[in-house]
This record gives structure tokens, C-alpha cells and sequence, in this order.
């Protein structure tokens, strides 16, 4: 053989060596492909498509890859410059709602830049969602709402395919609504059902240097809300949802009038088919057309409470503020405008490991607007959340020239909290957000320069976190 042939399959002899070796040594992540980013963190699922059809594989905090991370030289940097960047970074992943394309190349986004400004491994942890949870439900019930009022039109017809049309209509519309809103509220036995996605929390933890006896967990989440077809204000959209779920009960009510006293003369015929077209055909529309899941009409997420959140643990370190015992933890929730799918699959994964033992949770929700609000009770999961931390972020903004004013007890925060499933577990909570969810007064979003708001935002954070780091604080 000559020497040219002997020295090509000696060199191929050696790329086929060196491609197990590589294969051998990333067989950990179990993945297609891997990218920079997983060397420096965690395995991530490479297409929102393939994470649908592959069951997640659970990833734990303690199975970072250290050997591929190498810890960058911190630069200084200006907080509120950062906050600002940072926000105008993810404006560059439109539509980030839960399991699309968009929510996680903005999860990447966040976990890269992580890396950078604290420098320590950030990992992506993958979550089912389930698609139509939230807002999109009630495009769901508006369907369902038409197809019970056409069966319900068609009850007039003689016999007994009448009353059987009738009260399949009523038992459908009664089943549907109670389903679907219980979707929008988060519970989860209505959510077995939907389709899944595969949405992301980022995770960054700054461990205790000695033994850990306090855990604090820093959060905001970076997913958008979907959008609607109307230019109304969102005080106008929420009456208008009111509006068209009173209208159903009304509908539900004519069914039993059609099914229980009968109807055998024109006349009545006549009222009962005017007054049900009144009251749902408006709201039909309504409730189909109201929200979008269009990316175009998405309502995004300005960033600015996850860059808050990033900002306030630098912070931390530059200021040396974290004690030789204590581990901070920040995370950047995926899904949570899908009933909290994000905080709920935290709080599943993590509940039962040591960053859940004596921890305490601080949430940074929405700043659109020059009014700070700190949640006390979640009305919908019938939650009273912790007193004591309530008390010390009013003591806070008192310190800091701040009003700050109770939410949680009128109808606009019918989403719930974040905070509610950590609370749940144990672990006491407090939610800062600087928007007025009130129905009841005009919900508005400040399209001006609210930098005067981050900063504040950032101030009532920090000095929460230094009250915590300071004191025990008992639980309410």
C-alpha cells in the first residue's frame, strides 16, 4: 500500500477516534446538536418541535457541566444602563408567548447574558405548557358558545329531537364555561386535555460559600401575553369579557325556560329566539375576536422586570452583600401567562432540594406605569400571602419615598401570582409591580420614558433583599 494511502487512513483513523471520544463525552445532554451556550451551561432541547415529541428529561441544579465552564472577568457595570439595554435586547424576540419559537430564543438570550453579568453557569430548565391556557381560552368558550346557541336555535324544531337539542345545548354551555375559565385561572385538572409545549425557565444560582442555611430567590418572567383584534383600553376588554360571561348565564337560563315551561305558541318562539340572539351573538363575537394569536397583535413584554431582577443580583455581588451562608437564586419564568406553568413546574422541580429550605421568594411582575402595587391576597386560589413581607416592602418603599399600595383584593388580578405556588410549598413570598390592574379605574400604559419607574423598582428590590439578608424574618 503506498505511503500516501497509509498516512489518509491513519488521519481518518484519527477523526473517527476523536468523533466517539466527543460523541462519548456529550452523551450527557442527549441531544441532536449541541451549541457555545451548552458548553458553558446546560443542555438545551434544540427546536420547540422536538422538545414537543421528546419527553423532557428532568435537569437538576447540581448537574452543571463545570469542566466546559469557565468563568468570565466581570466588567463594570451601570445598572440602569444594563436594565435598559437589556430590555431593548429582547425586543428582538417578538412574540414570546408560552411554547412558541420566539419564548425560547429569548430564554437563550437571557441565560447568554446571565453568564455574562454575574459569571456564574446559567442553565435553561425545559417545562411542559399547555397551549390556550390564559387568555386563549376564551376564544375556545366564544366556539363553543356558537355551537350550543345553533343547537339551541335548532331545539324549536318539533318532537323530541327538540328537548334533546335544548338540552345538549344547555348541558354544553354549563360543562364548556366552567372548563375553559378554569383554564384561565390556572387549574390544573382542566389542563390535561390541551396540547403541550415546551416553554423555559432560566436559572442562575450564586452559591453559599460555607453551609447554606438561607435561601433567596430572585424572579420576574420574560413570556408576552397574547394580544387582541380591538384597540380598547384593557379596562374596556375586561368589561367587555365581563360582559359576555354574564351574557351565557343569561343564555344558559333561556335554555331551561326553552326546556322546562315549553314553548307552543309563535309568540313565545319568537321571544325566546330575539332575546338569546341579543344576548350572545354580541358576545359570540366578542369572545372569538377579542384576543389574537397572531404574532403581530401579540402585547409584549417590555423586559424590564427580568432586567430588574438580573441587575438587583449584580448588585449583590459587586456590593458584597451575600453572606458566606446564604445562596441566591435568579430565575426568569417561561409560561407564566399561561396559569403560572412556569412557577408551578419551578416549584414541582425544586421543592424537595436544599434551595427550598429557609428560602424566601421575591417576584418583580410588570412595570408599565408610575403606580406600585405590592400583592396580599390571591383571591382566586384563596391565598394570604405573607404579612410580614408585605410589612417590610411597605417599610421599604416608605424609606425610599415610594407609595406603594395593596393589590390583590379587586377583580383585575384574576390571573393570580406567581408567588401563590411558592407559598404553597412552604417558601414565603412578596410581588412588587408597578401597574394597576384595577378595573375600576383606568389601566393605562405609560408609552413615555418610565425610567424613573425602573429605577425605583430596582431601589424597592434592593432593599428588600438587604432587609433579608440582614434579618430573619418570621412568617406571617
Amino acid at each position: 500500500m503506498a505511503l500516501s494511502e497509509l498516512s489518509r487512513y491513519f488521519i481518518q483513523g484519527l477523526i473517527m477516534k476523536e468523533k466517539k471520544e466527543k460523541k462519548k463525552r456529550f452523551g450527557f445532554f442527549s441531544r441532536k446538536k449541541t451549541d457555545d451556550a451548552t458548553l458553558q451551561g446546560k443542555a438545551d432541547i434544540e427546536t420547540v418541535e422536538e422538545a414537543a415529541e421528546e419527553p423532557i428529561e428532568e435537569v437538576k441544579p447540581e448537574d452543571e457541566v463545570k469542566e466546559f465552564f469557565i468563568e468570565p472577568e466581570l466588567e463594570d457595570v451601570d445598572y440602569y444602563e444594563f436594565i435598559e439595554t437589556e430590555s431593548k435586547k429582547m425586543e428582538n424576540h417578538k412574540a414570546r408567548v408560552a411554547g412558541s419559537w420566539g419564548e425560547k430564543r429569548a430564554a437563550r438570550m437571557i441565560r447568554d447574558d446571565s453568564i455574562k453579568l454575574l459569571g456564574i453557569p446559567s442553565r435553561m430548565e425545559p417545562f411542559y405548557s399547555r397551549s390556550f391556557k390564559g387568555r386563549p381560552c376564551f376564544m375556545l368558550l366564544g366556539i363553543v358558545y356558537a355551537i350550543c346557541f345553533a343547537l339551541f336555535l335548532t331545539s324549536f324544531a318539533a318532537g323530541i329531537y327538540g328537548y334533546v337539542s335544548a338540552a345538549v345545548s344547555l348541558a354544553g354551555i354549563i360543562i364548556a364555561t366552567a372548563f375553559l375559565v378554569s383554564l384561565y385561572i390556572g387549574r390544573t385538572f382542566a389542563q390535561k386535555l390541551l396540547k403541550k409545549t415546551t416553554s423555559y425557565n432560566v436559572v442562575s444560582t450564586i452559591k453559599a460559600k460555607s453551609e447554606c442555611k438561607r435561601n433567596i430567590i430572585i424572579s420576574a418572567n420574560y413570556d408576552s401575553k397574547y394580544g387582541n383584534n380591538f384597540k380598547v383600553s384593557d379596562k374596556t376588554r375586561f368589561w367587555l369579557i365581563a360582559a359576555s360571561l354574564i351574557s351565557i348565564a343569561v343564555f344558559a337560563l333561556l335554555v331551561f325556560i326553552r326546556l322546562i315551561v315549553g314553548v307552543d305558541s309563535v309568540a313565545a318562539k319568537a321571544s325566546l329566539i330575539v332575546l338569546s340572539c341579543v344576548f350572545a351573538i354580541p358576545s359570540i363575537l366578542i369572545l372569538i375576536l377579542t384576543f389574537s394569536l397572531s404574532k403581530n397583535k401579540v402585547e409584549e413584554n417590555n423586559g424590564l422586570s427580568t432586567s430588574v431582577a438580573l441587575a438587583v443580583v449584580r448588585y449583590l455581588i459587586d456590593e458584597d452583600m451575600i453572606k458566606k451562608d446564604t445562596a441566591v437564586t435568579f430565575v426568569a419564568f417561561g409560561g407564566e401567562n399561561a396559569g403560572h406553568d412556569g412557577a408551578n413546574a419551578f416549584v414541582k422541580q425544586h421543592k424537595d432540594t436544599p434551595m427550598f429550605e429557609n428560602a424566601t421568594f421575591i417576584n418583580m411582575e410588570d412595570i408599565v406605569e408610575r403606580k406600585y402595587f405590592v400583592a396580599t391576597t390571591d383571591a382566586v386560589h384563596k391565598h394570604d400571602f405573607d404579612s410580614s413581607l408585605i410589612d417590610l416592602a411597605k417599610d421599604v418603599a416608605k424609606d425610599l419615598e415610594i407609595e406603594i399600595k395593596e393589590e390583590g383584593k379587586n377583580f383585575g388580578a384574576l390571573s393570580g401570582y406567581a408567588a401563590t405556588a411558592f407559598e404553597k410549598a412552604g417558601v414565603p413570598g412578596v410581588t412588587l409591580v408597578a401597574r394597576d390592574k384595577n378595573p375600576f379605574r383606568e389601566i393605562t400604559v405609560e408609552d413615555g420614558d418610565i425610567s424613573d419607574v425602573t429605577q425605583n423598582c430596582f431601589k424597592l428590590l434592593v432593599g428588600i433583599t438587604e432587609k433579608l439578608l440582614e434579618d430573619e424574618i418570621e412568617k406571617g
